[in-house]
Parts: C-alpha cells; sequence; structure tokens
C-alpha cells in the first residue's frame, strides 16, 4: 500500500476504481431494493396507485424536466454571454 500523500500507482488506481464501481453498483442495487420495499408497504398502507395519480405523477415529472431543461438553457446563455465578454467578443 502506497503511504499516505504518496501518489498511487496504476495497479492501486485500477484497483480503487474497481473497488468503487463495486460499491456504487451494491448501493444502486440497494436503493432499488429499498425503493421496491417502500412502495408495497405504501401500496399495504393506501391501496395500489390509480391511474389518475400515475397520469398525475407523470405530468409532475415532465413539468419539473421542462422547468430543468429551460434552467439549463439560461445558464448556458449567461455562461456563453460572459465567455463572449472576456474574450472581447462583444
Amino acid at each position: 500500500m502506497v503511504e499516505e500523500g504518496g501518489p498511487l500507482t496504476d495497479e492501486e488506481r485500477a484497483a480503487a476504481e474497481a473497488e468503487f464501481r463495486e460499491i456504487d453498483r451494491w448501493h444502486g442495487e440497494r436503493r432499488r431494493e429499498r425503493l421496491g420495499e417502500l412502495c408495497a408497504w405504501l401500496e399495504e398502507e393506501c391501496g395500489p396507485v390509480t391511474e389518475e395519480e400515475l397520469a398525475a405523477a407523470r405530468a409532475e415529472s415532465r413539468e419539473i424536466m421542462r422547468r430543468y431543461a429551460e434552467r439549463q438553457a439560461r445558464e448556458r446563455t449567461a455562461s456563453d454571454a460572459l465567455e463572449a465578454r472576456r474574450s472581447g467578443n462583444v
């Protein structure tokens, strides 16, 4: 193992990246399991999701994604304008 603060060898870096990917994969699986457990519990407590509830959730999701895309576009425009001013193109 490398002393604290020392550079990693290529092998150590590859091992660390592999370990990170494995942890990330496990975490993703665990999150899906927990989400499934939560959904099952909610359906036991409140009954199954109706088509109307599903449609409303999908509409809300589309609205959130639309707002996000608009914000990203505004940020890109502002960033482009700032870059143009910095480079003297305005």
